[in-house]
C-alpha cells in the first residue's frame, strides 16, 4: 500500500512538472551550479613509477571516490539541441593495488606468503567541458562532450606489505639484514613525470524538474561517465575513467515574449467655452483636425497610435448669478422671534353650527351663475360629502349651497322647492321680470342637470325687488344684495344650518416667519415660497410675487386649519427664484421635528382639555336685533348642548353699512337678545359692531353673514 501511494504521488508530480515545462520549454539560456561524487576507475599497465623502486610484477587496476562541483551554462541551438559549457573541479583520486605470491622463510621453515603492492594517488583537476545536449523530451536530456583539464595536485603514496602469513615474516635489506619490518619501498610525494593536462570524453544523461511555478528554477539529477584519454604519468600506461553522480541547480530566464503590434486611434478634443450676450441659444463650431502618429513599446506590445486632435468652440449665452436663502423662525404672541423653533401643535375638539343663507346672488344684468359658487360635474356629485367641508370657512361652505341643497333633496325626496328670482329694479335691471325668471331657472337647471332632481319638484317665480329688499335700492351695496334668487322649501331640513364636528389645532409659537433673501445679476422676475409636510404634500402654504422679493412672510398657522402641520415630521419649505433670463434657482430647508399633541393623547395622559362649539344664528334682518322665528329652532338646539359647567361667550356683529357707533350698539343688542333667549345670564356678551368684519363685505353674501351672532361654548371634557 505504501509503495502504491508513493507511486501515485510521483506520477502526479511528474504530470505537474511536465505541465510546468511545457509553459517554459522555449528558453534560450540556462545558468547554474552543480556538485556531486565521482566513482574513479584506474586502469594501468606498469610495474613501477619512474625512478621509484617497486617489486610489483604489474599494476593493472584500482578505484577510489572523489567529488566534483562547478558552474554551467547552456544555450539552445534549436528545438532539440543545445550547447553546454561547464567549468568545474573534479578529484580523480584512487588506489592501485596488486598482490604477489612468494615464499616466506620463518623460524619454523618456509611458508607460502603474499606481498601486497599499493600506490595511493591524489589528483585534483580543474577543467572545461563543452558538450552537445539533445533533448529527448522537455525534461530528459542526453549529452556528449569532452573535458580538458589541468591537474592542480598529483600526489602518491607507495608501499609493499607482507599480508600473508599474518604476523610472521619481515623484509631483509640489500645487505641481507633483517629490517624487522613487514613493509618496504615506502615512498610518497608528487608523482614523478606527472602528466598535468588531461583529456576525457564523456556521455551523460540528466532529468530536469521544476522548483517553482513558472519553471525558472530547476533541480537536475545527472549521471556522466568520463573516459580518460590521457595518461596520468608520462610514458606510463595509467588512465582514469570516472562515473560522476551529481545534482545541478539551473536558472532558466523566462523567454522574452514576441511583441504584439497594436494599432489604436485616439481623439483629443478640446473645447473653448465662450459666453456672449449676443446669442440666445447654445451654438457649436467644429475645429480643424490635426493628425499625428506615435509608436511606443512595452515588454509585450508595440503600440502604433494615430492621434486626431482638434479644438472646438462652444458659444453659450452669458450666464447670470442667481442665488438666495430662506430661513424659518418662530414668532411668539409678543412678536419676538425664536430661532430654530420647535413648533407645538395641539388639538382641540371644536364643533360648529353654520347658518345656510338661502340666497344666490348674481352680477349686474346677468343670469349666469357667478364663478365663486362651487359648480361640480355629475360624477363629482356622486362623490360629494358634506363632511369634507369641515375645514372651510363659513363663506366657503355657503358657496357650496347648490350642492348642499342638491344632496339634501336626494336625501328627502318628498321635499319641494320654491325658487324666487329677483332683480334690483334699478338702472339696467329696472322692471326686468324675465331676467328674474332666468336667474331662478339657472338655479333650477343646475339642480336638475347635476343632481338629477325631478323638475316637477320646483316652482319658479319671478319678482322685481325681493319681499325683504335691502334699502335704499339705489345704494350700491343694497343694489347688489337685491340681485338674487331666494330658495324656500316645505321641508326645514333642506335649508337647515350646517352642523360640523371637527378638531381644531393651535400652534406655539403661533407664527412661522420665513426670512427670504435673493440675488440676481439679471434681475428677479418672480419668486414663490412653499411650505408643507411630506406626510401631507397636498396641503401646501404658498406665497409668491413679482420682481421685488419681500424680506419676510408670516404664516399664522391656526388661521389656516387645512394647512397647519398635523404630523411630527419637519416642516419643509423652499424658495424658488426665476430671473429675467428664465434661469431658476430652488433653495430648500426644513424645521426641526414638530411636537403634536392629539386629543387622544391628552385623554390617555389625562391632560385637561375643552370641547369648543361655535354657533352662528341665521341671519338678522338689516338693522334688526330681534330673533326671527326660524332662528328659534337653532336656539333650542344650542340649549340642548349646554351643560351647567359650560362657559359661554356671545359675540355680536354687523356689516359695514351705517355709522360705527350705531353698529356697535346694534351688535350688543343682538348679543343680549341671544343671551336672553338661551336663558344663560352668566354668558359673556361682546358687541364688535363693524369694527371687526367677519367676512368680505365686498360680496353681498359677506355682508349678510356679518349680520350675525356667534356663540362660543367651552365645555371641559372629562
Amino acid at each position: 500500500m505504501t509503495f502504491m501511494k508513493f507511486s501515485q504521488i510521483m506520477i502526479a508530480f511528474q504530470l505537474l512538472s511536465i505541465s510546468a515545462f511545457s509553459a517554459n520549454d522555449t528558453a534560450t539560456s540556462k545558468y547554474g551550479v552543480y556538485g556531486g561524487i565521482n566513482l574513479n576507475f584506474h586502469s594501468a599497465q606498469f610495474t613501477n613509477l619512474p625512478g621509484i623502486p617497486n617489486c610489483c610484477p604489474r599494476f593493472e587496476s584500482g578505484s577510489g571516490l572523489g567529488y566534483n562541483f562547478g558552474v554551467l551554462y547552456e544555450h539552445r541551438l534549436g528545438k532539440k539541441f543545445s550547447l553546454g559549457v561547464r567549468l568545474g573541479l573534479h578529484t580523480l583520486s584512487g588506489t592501485l593495488s596488486a598482490e604477489e605470491g612468494t615464499t616466506v622463510i620463518t623460524p619454523t621453515g618456509p611458508l607460502d606468503g603474499v606481498f601486497e603492492h599499493t600506490v595511493e594517488s591524489g589528483f585534483m583537476n580543474v577543467g572545461l567541458e563543452p558538450a552537445l545536449i539533445y533533448s529527448l523530451s522537455p525534461r530528459f536530456n542526453i549529452s556528449l562532450g569532452m573535458r580538458a583539464g589541468q591537474n592542480l595536485t598529483y600526489t602518491f603514496k607507495q608501499v609493499e606489505t607482507i599480508v600473508q602469513p599474518e604476523g610472521v615474516g619481515t623484509f631483509m635489506d640489500e645487505a641481507g639484514n633483517d629490517t624487522r619490518k613487514r613493509t618496504r619501498n615506502e615512498f610518497e610525494g608528487d608523482l614523478p613525470d606527472a602528466n598535468t593536462f588531461q583529456l576525457a570524453l564523456f556521455p551523460g544523461i540528466s532529468y530536469e524538474m521544476p522548483l517553482n511555478s513558472d519553471n525558472t528554477m530547476r533541480i537536475v539529477p545527472e549521471l556522466f561517465y568520463y573516459f580518460g584519454l590521457s595518461n596520468m604519468v608520462k610514458e606510463t600506461d595509467w588512465t582514469v575513467n570516472s562515473l560522476r553522480l551529481s545534482v545541478a541547480i539551473k536558472y532558466v530566464p523566462l523567454p522574452k515574449p514576441v511583441k504584439t503590434e497594436i494599432f489604436k486611434k485616439e481623439f483629443k478634443i478640446d473645447s473653448v467655452r465662450i459666453e456672449s450676450d449676443m446669442i440666445t441659444a447654445v451654438t457649436y463650431k467644429r475645429g480643424i483636425e490635426n493628425l499625428e502618429n506615435h509608436t511606443g513599446e512595452t515588454d509585450v506590445e508595440i503600440i502604433h497610435t494615430e492621434i486626431t486632435s482638434r479644438v472646438d468652440t462652444l458659444m453659450i449665452p452669458k450666464s447670470y448669478a442667481l442665488d438666495g436663502s430662506i430661513e424659518a423662525v418662530g414668532v411668539d404672541n409678543a412678536g419676538n422671534e425664536i430661532p430654530n423653533p420647535i413648533f407645538r401643535i395641539e388639538e382641540f375638539i371644536s364643533n360648529r353650527l353654520d347658518p345656510l343663507l338661502n340666497y344666490v346672488f348674481f352680477e349686474d344684468n346677468s343670469h349666469t351663475l357667478p364663478a365663486r359658487y362651487k359648480s361640480i360635474s355629475k360624477d363629482a356629485a356622486r362623490q360629494f360629502d358634506l363632511t369634507d367641508l369641515f375645514r372651510d370657512s363659513t363663506l366657503q361652505i355657503y358657496h357650496n349651497i347648490l350642492n348642499i341643497v342638491g344632496e339634501r333633496l336626494n336625501m328627502y325626496p318628498a321635499a319641494n322647492v320654491v325658487l324666487i328670482g329677483c332683480n334690483s329694479d334699478y338702472g339696467s335691471e329696472s322692471k326686468k321680470l324675465e331676467l328674474s325668471r332666468k336667474r331662478a331657472e339657472t338655479v333650477r337647471d343646475y339642480l336638475v342637470n347635476v343632481w338629477n332632481i325631478n323638475p316637477e319638484r320646483f316652482k319658479v317665480e319671478a319678482k322685481n325687488l325681493p319681499d325683504k329688499a335691502s334699502t335704499p335700492k339705489t345704494e350700491a351695496d343694497k343694489t347688489a344684495e337685491n340681485r338674487r334668487v331666494e330658495i324656500y322649501s316645505d321641508d326645514f331640513r333642506i335649508l337647515e344650518p350646517i352642523f360640523i364636528e371637527k378638531i381644531d389645532r393651535s400652534s406655539n409659537p403661533p407664527i412661522v416667519r420665513f426670512k427670504l433673501n435673493g440675488q440676481s445679476d439679471a434681475g428677479l422676475k418672480s419668486w414663490e415660497l412653499k411650505a408643507y409636510q411630506n406626510s401631507d404634500d397636498e396641503s401646501i402654504f404658498t406665497k409668491s410675487g413679482d420682481r421685488n422679493l419681500v424680506e419676510s412672510v408670516d404664516w399664522e398657522l391656526a388661521q389656516f386649519q387645512k394647512l397647519i402641520p398635523k404630523s411630527p415630521q419637519p416642516l419643509i419649505y423652499s424658495l424658488n427664484l426665476v430671473d429675467n433670463n428664465g434661469n431658476v434657482k430652488s433653495i430648500d430647508n426644513q424645521t426641526k421635528e414638530i411636537e403634536v399633541i392629539t386629543v387622544q393623547h391628552k385623554r390617555t395622559e389625562q391632560i385637561g382639555d375643552y370641547e369648543i362649539e361655535q354657533f352662528s344664528l341665521i341671519l338678522f334682518d338689516f338693522d334688526k336685533h330681534a330673533i326671527a322665528d326660524n332662528d328659534k329652532t337653532i336656539i333650542e338646539f344650542i340649549r340642548s348642548r349646554l351643560k351647567k359647567e359650560s362657559e359661554l361667550e356671545i359675540l355680536g356683529y354687523t356689516d359695514r353699512t351705517g355709522i360705527a357707533d350705531h353698529n356697535k350698539k346694534l351688535s350688543e343688542r343682538r348679543a343680549e337678545a341671544t343671551r336672553t333667549a338661551l336663558q344663560r345670564p352668566d354668558a359673556k356678551v361682546v358687541g364688535f359692531g363693524s369694527d371687526e368684519l367677519l367676512y368680505n363685505n365686498e360680496l353681498p353674501e359677506g355682508r349678510f353673514y356679518c349680520r350675525t351672532v356667534n356663540i362660543i361654548v367651552k365645555t371641559k371634557v372629562k
